[in-house]
Formats: C-alpha cells, sequence, structure tokens
C-alpha cells in the first residue's frame, strides 16, 4: 500500500514550510538520495511527536516509512538533484539604459544593504509612474550582479495592468531557468514555490522583480534564505513588507534634469539655451520619463530650438498632450494608476487638485471633500499609497505637476463641482487668515500661532489668492491682502506682497469697490515707497486722490492725503508733505474728527521737525498729546510718545527725550505688545547712543548697549534672527564705544 500520496505530500510541505526548522528538513530532502543524510531522520521523528503534526506524517514515521516519503518527494518534483554541470546560471538582466543620470544618493543607500552583515534581503524601490524606478534598479542590479555567481532572475509583473503577471506563472519562468525541465514543474503554487525556495536556498541570485502590483503578488516569490538578493519595483508604498532597505524614489533634481535632456537632445542645443532648457525641465516636472518624452522629441526635430518646446509646454491644458513621443506617454503612465481607483477615491482625486498651492493640510482637504478629518485622511493616505499624491510631511499633501494636470483635465467633464470645490477652498483659507488677523495681540504683532500657521501655509494662501482673482472671487482677495499684509511684512516678502497688494488693488477696480481700491492701493505705495520708486509711488498716490474723489467722502480723501505726505518724507520732499498734511488737517478739523486731527497732528510734527522748525513741531506733538489723553487712547500717546522723543532730542533735551520713551515702553508692556516693546528698547538704544556722543559718556553707552541686548531678546522670542542680528550688532558697537570712553577718561 502506498504510504504517500501526492495530496499527503502537499499537507505535510506545507506544514513544514511554516515550522522554523522545516526548510532546513526541505533542503535536506532536496539532496536526499535514498537514504537521508544524518541526523534528518531523528529531526523528521520529533517533528512527527508534535501535537500539530499531520496524520501522514505521524503515518510515515510510526510505519517506519520516511525513505517512502523521499520517493514519493522526488516523484511529485518538490526536490530536484542536479549535478555540478548541469546547473545553469541564468542572466536576465535587460540592458542598462545609456541615459541613466546621477541618483548618487540613492544608488548609495542600496549599495549599504551590500554592506551589511549579510549582504541580502529584500529592496523595496517605489514612487508614482515616471519616476525611473525601473532605471534605477537595473542600474544597480547590474552594478551587483557579479557579486551573484549563481545568476540573476528579472520579471516584469506589470503590476500595472488590468491584470498582472500571476505568481505562478513567474514561478514556473524561473524554475525553467533555474534548470528545472518543463515536465517535472510542479503543477500547483504551493508545489512551485517548495521547489523554487530550495533550489536557491544555497544559491546566490540576483532577483529583480519590476513594477509590483502588491505585496500579495511578491510574497511567492521571495526565497527562504538568506543568500540571495531582491530588487522590487512598484506605484505602491508596500508597506506590508519586511524589507531591508524602502526607497521611496524622488523626481531628479534640476541639474540633473537639465543634464538629461542633453544626453537626449544634444548637449550644444541645450548649452545654447541654458535657460529655457531649465523651462523645459520645470514644465516637465523634473520627471524622468516626461524629460525622456521632449529629449526624445527634440532629438527628432533637430529643426526645433528648445525654446520652440517650452512655448508649446507653457500651456496647462496642451502640456500632457506634448508629453507624448512613440510608445512613452505621460499621460498614459498616469493612467495605469488612476483607473485602479475606486469610484469613490478617482472622484475625491479629482477635487483635490482644484486646492491651490504646492502642499496641503487635512483641513483644506476636509473641506474640499465636504467630509470630516478623519476621513479626509484616510482618502489622502490611500492616494499616497497609491504615489498618485506625495506627502512632504506629516499632516502634508500634494500632487507632482503633471499629475495635478492630469486630475484637473479629467475634472473638466464635472465644471459645477470644480467650481464648488475651490470656492468652499477659497472661503477656508480666507476664514482662517481672518482668524489669525482678529486674534493678533497688535496691529504689526501677530498671534505666535498665525506666524507658525502662516510658515506651513503662507504659500498656498498666497496661491489662493491668485486662484480667487483668476475666477473673479473680489472679495476673498481684498480680504486675504487685508489679512495678511503685516505677516508678510515681518516675513520679510516683499515680493509677494506687493503682488497680492496689486491684485487686491484690481480685484476692488473690478468689484467698484472705490474704497478697496484706494486702501490696498496705499497699502501698495507704502511697500514701493523709496528713491528708486519714487514715480511710480507718486502716480499711485494720485490714483487714489482721483478715487477719493469719485467715493466723495472727504475723510478718505484727507486718509489719501496723510499718506502721500508719508510718502513725501520718505523721499526728502518735507515741504510737499506739509502741504500735504495741512490740508489733511483742514478737512478733519471741518468735520470735526478729534482723533483724525491728532492723527494728523503727529504726521505735521514730523514734516516740521524735518524742516528744523522744532518748537513748532514740539506744539503740534503736545497738541496731539492732548488730544490722546482726552479721548483716553493710551496706545495712541504711546506711538505719539515714540516720535516726540527725537524733537525733544533735537533740542538736547535728553532726559525728557529719554522719559517719553520709558513712557512708551511702559505702555506697550502693560498691553503686551512685543513688537511695541522692540521698537522702543531700540529706539532707547539709537537714543542713549546719540545722547552719548554728544558727551562722550561712558555711562550713556552703557545704557544703550544694555537696551540693545534687551531688543534682542525681544526678536528672539517673536522668531525675528534678522532684526536679532541687527540690535545684537547695535550692543556690540556701543559696548566699544563704552570701552573706548572708559579709557579715554582713564
Amino acid at each position: 500500500m502506498e504510504v504517500v500520496g501526492p495530496d499527503q505530500w502537499d499537507a505535510i510541505a506545507l506544514w513544514l514550510r511554516q515550522h522554523p526548522r522545516g526548510p532546513e528538513l526541505l533542503a535536506a530532502l532536496a539532496v536526499a538520495a535514498g537514504n537521508l543524510p544524518g541526523g534528518v531522520a531523528e529531526q523528521i521523528a520529533a517533528l512527527a511527536g508534535r501535537p500539530d503534526a499531520p496524520p501522514a506524517l505521524v503515518t510515515v514515521v510510526t510505519g517506519g516509512y520516511i525513505g517512502k516519503l523521499v520517493q514519493v518527494a522526488r516523484a511529485n518534483a518538490v526536490n530536484i538533484v542536479l549535478s555540478a554541470s548541469d546547473v545553469p546560471v541564468p542572466a536576465q538582466l535587460p540592458a542598462m539604459p545609456p541615459d541613466f543620470v546621477n541618483r548618487v544618493a540613492e544608488l548609495n543607500r542600496l549599495r549599504a544593504v551590500l554592506m551589511g552583515d549579510r549582504g541580502t534581503g529584500v529592496v523595496a524601490v517605489v514612487s508614482k509612474g515616471g519616476t525611473g524606478k525601473s532605471t534605477l534598479a537595473v542600474r544597480f542590479a547590474t552594478e551587483v550582479a557579479s557579486r551573484f555567481p549563481d545568476g540573476q532572475l528579472y520579471v516584469d509583473l506589470r503590476g500595472a495592468d488590468d491584470v498582472p503577471v500571476g505568481p505562478a506563472e513567474v514561478l514556473e519562468r524561473f524554475l525553467w531557468a533555474l534548470g528545472v525541465p518543463a515536465g517535472q514543474v510542479p503543477g500547483g503554487s504551493d508545489g512551485r514555490q517548495a521547489l523554487y525556495r530550495s533550489l536557491l536556498a544555497r544559491r546566490r541570485v540576483l532577483i529583480v522583480l519590476d513594477n509590483a502590483s502588491d505585496e500579495r503578488q511578491v510574497r511567492p516569490l521571495l526565497p527562504g534564505g538568506t543568500s540571495c538578493l531582491v530588487i522590487v519595483t512598484s506605484r505602491l508604498t508596500l508597506g506590508a513588507l519586511s524589507v531591508a532597505e524602502h526607497l521611496i524614489l524622488q523626481t531628479l533634481s534640476p541639474d540633473d534634469s537639465v543634464r538629461l535632456l542633453e544626453l537626449l537632445a544634444g548637449s550644444e542645443r541645450v548649452a545654447a539655451e541654458p535657460l529655457e532648457a531649465e523651462r523645459v525641465a520645470r514644465y516637465c516636472g523634473y520627471l524622468p520619463l516626461a524629460l525622456r518624452i521632449v529629449g526624445a522629441r527634440l532629438r527628432n526635430r533637430p529643426g526645433w530650438r528648445v525654446s520652440d518646446l517650452a512655448a508649446r509646454l507653457a500651456d496647462e491644458r496642451r502640456r500632457l498632450d506634448e508629453l507624448h513621443v512613440g510608445d512613452l506617454d505621460a499621460r498614459s503612465s498616469f493612467t495605469l494608476s488612476y483607473r485602479d481607483l475606486d469610484v469613490a477615491l478617482a472622484t475625491a482625486f479629482r477635487i483635490l487638485s482644484v486646492i491651490p498651492g504646492l502642499d496641503f493640510g487635512v483641513s483644506a482637504a476636509a473641506v474640499a471633500l465636504e467630509t470630516g478629518e478623519a476621513g479626509a485622511e484616510d482618502i489622502l493616505e490611500s492616494l499616497v499609497s497609491m504615489a498618485l499624491l506625495e506627502t512632504p510631511g506629516a499632516g502634508r499633501y500634494g500632487f507632482h505637476d503633471l499629475i495635478r494636470l492630469f486630475a484637473r483635465e479629467h475634472l473638466t467633464a464635472e465644471p459645477e463641482v470644480a467650481v464648488d470645490a475651490l470656492r468652499r477652498v477659497l472661503a477656508f483659507y480666507r476664514d482662517v487668515a481672518r482668524q489669525w488677523f482678529d486674534r493678533a495681540l497688535g496691529e504689526y504683532q501677530p498671534h505666535p500661532g498665525a506666524v507658525r500657521w502662516f510658515e506651513t501655509d503662507g504659500v498656498n494662501v498666497l496661491d489662493a489668492a491668485e486662484a480667487a482673482y483668476a475666477h473673479g472671487a473680489w472679495a476673498i482677495v481684498t480680504d486675504l491682502a487685508n489679512y495678511l499684509h503685516h505677516l508678510l511684512t515681518l516675513h520679510g516678502r516683499s515680493t509677494e506682497l506687493r503682488r497680492l497688494l496689486s491684485l487686491a488693488a484690481c480685484a476692488a477696480g473690478q468689484a467698484g469697490d472705490a474704497r478697496g481700491e484706494v486702501h490696498c492701493t496705499i497699502l501698495l505705495a507704502e511697500q514701493m515707497m523709496g528713491p528708486g520708486s519714487a514715480t511710480e509711488t507718486a502716480g499711485l498716490y494720485e490714483r487714489c486722490l482721483l478715487l477719493a474723489d469719485q467715493v466723495g467722502d472727504p475723510a478718505v480723501r484727507a486718509w489719501v492725503l496723510v499718506h502721500s505726505g508719508d510718502a513725501r518724507r520718505e523721499l526728502g520732499e518735507p515741504g510737499q508733505a506739509r502741504h500735504a498734511y495741512e490740508e489733511a488737517l483742514e478737512t478733519y478739523e471741518s468735520l470735526r474728527d478729534v482723533p483724525g486731527r491728532g492723527w494728523v497732528l503727529t504726521h505735521l510734527a514730523g514734516a516740521l521737525r524735518d524742516l528744523g522748525e522744532l518748537e513748532q513741531a514740539e506744539r503740534m506733538y503736545r497738541d496731539a498729546l492732548d488730544i490722546a489723553d482726552g479721548q483716553g487712547d493710551t496706545g495712541f500717546r504711546a506711538w505719539i510718545l515714540t516720535h516726540l522723543c527725537w524733537t525733544l532730542a533735537d533740542l538736547s533735551r535728553w532726559e525728557e527725550a529719554s522719559d517719553a520713551l520709558d513712557a512708551a515702553l511702559a505702555e506697550h508692556r502693560r498691553i503686551e505688545d512685543l513688537v511695541g516693546q522692540e521698537r522702543d528698547l531700540q529706539f532707547l538704544g539709537k537714543l542713549h547712543a546719540n545722547w552719548a556722543s554728544s558727551m562722550s559718556s561712558m555711562e550713556h553707552y552703557r545704557e544703550a548697549a544694555e537696551r540693545y541686548r534687551e531688543a534682542v531678546e525681544i526678536a528672539d522670542r517673536r522668531g525675528d534672527s534678522f532684526a536679532a542680528d541687527e540690535w545684537t550688532r547695535a550692543a556690540n558697537w556701543t559696548e566699544s564705544q563704552a570701552a573706548t570712553a572708559e579709557g579715554t577718561v582713564g
């Protein structure tokens, strides 16, 4: 009677593979010839005594039929005994692409695996389509192939196809390559895995599993021993796979992108138009696939200049159409991932593409998708796993430029969905900006949380303003300008601020909001103020005066005149500034606007000081102080004192000037206005330095240094390193002056 049949053997083999000692016993069976090697029979007998041992194994052992077990195993092709001369050495790696560039850091990470204790294991290279995963894998495999003398196996698993290659089919191909005759390849997947792992147990083979669909496709193809290296590439993250190195491949650097263009299109053509080559690389999103496509197009069109291609790529609506040559197509590459999404995830993918900015947070995504934040995060993480979204940092998500275009292209069939989602996102950014603006600790002292928020989302909010303008959401543009201009000023983002204010002024004009246009234009003029922009700045104020006349509100015109006077002072024209202030003063007096009159008096006093009329300037400041006291406005009083002090200093009334600044500082400390405190302290430093200079006083130089040091502490608390450095230099200088004065006295 046959003790062990094929079905019974399958049960025994499966149990052995799952047992910690099982792979060793299977390997022993693979080389057995008639009699088992010493000790193996005893090990099998010990395993048969385990409570979970299959009955067939118990029967084999207790009946003394271990030899029969070997015969049945060999008859079912679970092990093959080959002589050394019969063992083939497969060499299946594809040819190395000639246009490989750099990737030094990535190659070094992969090389580090070979420098480990065993120099083997599983390496996963994952990313979105078109980044060059396969190219990198083949490049690395070619480099290290000599370390694996028993051969190299390669398979394209076609993970992005409708029907990926099944593991059983791959195992059959690999077994053929390893020398197993076609007639001896096991019929079932389990049998093929057992034979595959047995054959690789004592061989050093390099295995490249390219373009895997998921972990389930990969696991049956992993050898069981520790002698082989496996390189897996996939569009999915393969997070559930146990690996020695998990490399998420990014796009190329700008320099390497241009270098790839040189290799493909010719270095002379690229060198002749370096700026246009950089534009082409940027339009391609530094994606290797896209760069190979445009490089091939240039190579095949010798009459084209690089600028011709750049001009064609500049239009976002046509860009994906341009990224096609032969069998290379960027759109098709993205489609392979997109079609694997279920309906809900595909809808979310399209809607998320409307969010402006380089990346976005979970809150913005939740608003766009009209879902809770937990649900939005699940969707975002799923898209990251599918390599259709990137995650540059915890809680931040973003599209590659070309994938965003691809998603928006699919959204064109749903214009109402796109518009509604964009409006929700724009309103969200506007509302968040307003919340932080309302929580500001002072006019020029935002809430610390606002600073942190802006550092994360600032660029996105500015892009939101651009998107709002493009879609005619005029009120959102002007709101964003009003809420953000102080934050932008404090961050030194003058270019972005000017762009935002320009957009806001135009948006207000489009909406017929003359007051809003005046406000934004004045803010813009203040940003542009300077000797190099005198003509342009004056033109902006003239525009504001015309708008004020259209509004027909004398108070608006007076307000514009004060700002125009400030510009004239800044440009070194105190006489013209005085005339503007005096006209504004007459208006406020005619309107019986007491606070407005006090505001203008302070500005007018500054122009009089510039003109050398110090006594009259002091009288103006004193009148303004009386108004502030009458209104009970302690903040306005402190502001006036910070200006009055310089007139008192010009009159050499140093004690009074110092007292004025000390009083302002006390008020700003009371209301916890850090910006005001810092300004007062550095003013006190400057005042005492001037005082010391007029008297060659060591004492006042030291006082100046102490005040500057206090200003440094405030700047550090605000996170303004530029200001901290400036006040530190001032403190060091005044301390050196104190030392010099002390030496002179000594």
